[in-house]
This record gives C-alpha cells, sequence and structure tokens, in this order.
C-alpha cells in the first residue's frame, strides 16, 4: 500500500508517494497521519505469492466536513463513489 498526503496549508498538494505498508490481511489502520493532514490518497495493489495485481485507482480520504456536517469524506476514483462517513472515531480498512 503506498500513500501521499496533503497539509490543511496546502491541500490540493500531494507529497510523493511513499510505501505506507505491507500486510497479510485485509485490514490496515493508519496511525501515523499527524495533526494538519486535509487529506490522504492511498493506492492498494494486491499480490497473492509472487504474482502482484495492478495497483488500485487512488482512494482519497479527505478530513474535517463532509457536505454540511463534521466527519470526513472517502472518494475513490476521479468519477467514482463519495461517501460521507458519520462522526464519531473515524476507522479506515483496506
Amino acid at each position: 500500500m503506498q500513500r501521499r498526503t496533503a497539509s490543511a496549508s496546502a491541500p490540493t498538494v500531494f507529497s510523493a508517494w511513499t510505501q505506507a505498508a505491507v500486510t497479510s490481511v485485509k485490514r490496515f489502520i493508519d496511525s501515523t497521519i499527524t495533526s494538519g493532514t486535509a487529506s490522504v490518497q492511498y493506492i492498494i495493489t494486491a499480490q497473492r505469492g509472487t504474482i502482484q495485481g495492478r495497483p488500485s485507482t487512488p482512494i482519497t480520504v479527505q478530513f474535517g466536513r463532509a457536505g454540511n456536517g463534521p466527519g470526513m469524506t472517502v472518494t475513490v476514483g476521479e468519477d467514482g463513489l463519495v461517501t460521507p462517513i458519520p462522526t464519531g472515531k473515524p476507522k479506515l480498512a483496506a
């Protein structure tokens, strides 16, 4: 899984892609996101044995207000799905 971030001071400028995790389970909790991060993008590449799949479309997690309420928004792809997540402790599993 690769990740890049954008800060609140420059929300449209993303950092370079970096390796976020390698896991053998279908769940990932990113506990390294720092305060002041406006959004995070992830790319997931599946692997079985030595065979690697194609990288996913970037998945964007935007922190802050989703629509008119608090929470966060998850967007998949340029024309993809937009899902507001209710307030409370957000959980992200991949």
